[in-house]
C-alpha cells in the first residue's frame, strides 16, 4: 500500500505542475481562452488584499468576463510569472485540490504577489482529464512582502518575442 500512496502522490503532483504550466501560460499569452478550463458549474473568486474587493462568479461565459475584468489591467504586461510553490493533494473522486503562490512582473517593473487555489474534477467529455470546478485567486498586499523574485529569481516563462 506505501508504493501505491506514493505512486499517487507522484501521479498528483505531475498532474498540478503539468496544469499550471499550462494554465499560467494561457493567462500570460491567451487570457482570453482560459475560460475553457471551466464548465456552466464552476465557481470562480476573486480578491485584492489592497482594497477589500472579492467578487464570486458562476459559470463558463460569466467566468471569461470577470476573468477578463479582474486582470484587465495586466494583459499583455506581463513579462515574467514565477510560482513560489506549487502544493496538491489528491481529492474525493479523483479531484486535484492544487495550491498556488508566486508573483508576476510587468514590463514597466511592478510586481504582484499572488495566491491561487483550484479544486479541478474529473470529466470523460470531450476529452479524459480534468476542468477547473472551483478557482480562488487572491492578490496580496505587495507591502507586506519581499521583493519579486529575491536575488534575480526564475521566470517560469518568460513572454515569447
Amino acid at each position: 500500500m506505501p508504493d501505491h500512496n506514493r505512486m499517487m502522490e507522484e501521479r498528483c503532483r505531475h498532474i498540478a505542475h503539468e496544469f499550471v504550466e499550462r494554465y499560467y501560460k494561457l493567462w500570460q499569452q491567451s487570457p482570453e481562452t482560459l475560460h475553457k478550463f471551466y464548465k456552466p458549474f464552476s465557481v470562480f473568486t476573486f480578491s485584492r488584499d489592497s482594497d477589500g474587493f472579492q467578487s464570486t462568479t458562476t459559470g463558463q461565459d460569466l467566468i471569461r468576463n470577470a476573468l477578463m475584468i479582474a486582470f484587465e489591467p495586466f494583459w499583455g504586461q506581463v513579462t515574467m510569472v514565477s510560482k513560489s510553490q506549487v502544493d496538491s493533494q489528491m481529492s474525493r473522486l479523483g479531484g486535484l485540490l492544487i495550491l498556488v503562490t508566486g508573483q508576476f512582473a510587468t514590463y514597466d517593473g511592478y510586481c504582484q504577489h499572488f495566491t491561487h487555489s483550484f479544486l479541478l474534477d474529473r470529466q470523460e467529455l470531450p476529452t479524459p482529464g480534468y476542468f477547473i470546478l472551483n478557482d480562488f485567486m487572491r492578490l496580496v498586499d505587495n507591502s507586506h512582502q519581499p521583493p519579486c523574485f529575491p536575488g534575480g529569481g526564475v521566470p517560469v516563462m518568460p513572454t515569447e518575442a
